[in-house]
């Protein structure tokens, strides 16, 4: 492999592990010190940038879903009662004859 090709290929690869620590972020505590240094790295701007925005984010859950509230009630309702006979319509063989669909 080429020395460029290297380098783009591990430029490739930070910026991967970087937005892997931006969406996976967990608190400093949670941390493990076996973890890559990029995600590392990462992590610790992303708490830098927490720290300045101030109080209110870093109560914030992160989330990438909406809780939206219910807009109907779900209720179960009883079994149906069972169809006593098939709704099937049944067409006899001199009807067919009279009205000439043979």
């Amino acid at each position: 492999m080429s020395h460029h090709t290297e380098q783009t290929s591990n430029l490739i690869q930070e910026l991967r592990l970087r937005r892997w620590a931006r969406r996976n972020y967990v608190a400093a505590a949670e941390r493990s010190v076996t973890w890559h240094p990029h995600v590392l790295d990462e992590m610790q701007q992303k708490d830098a940038e927490l720290e300045r925005l101030g109080h209110y984010y870093t109560h914030t859950p992160i989330s990438a879903y909406v809780p939206l509230a219910p807009t109907t009630s779900h209720t179960l309702h009883e079994a149906h009662a069972a169809v006593s006979q098939p709704n099937i319509a049944y067409i006899r063989q001199t009807d067919l004859e009279t009205t000439g669909r043979i």
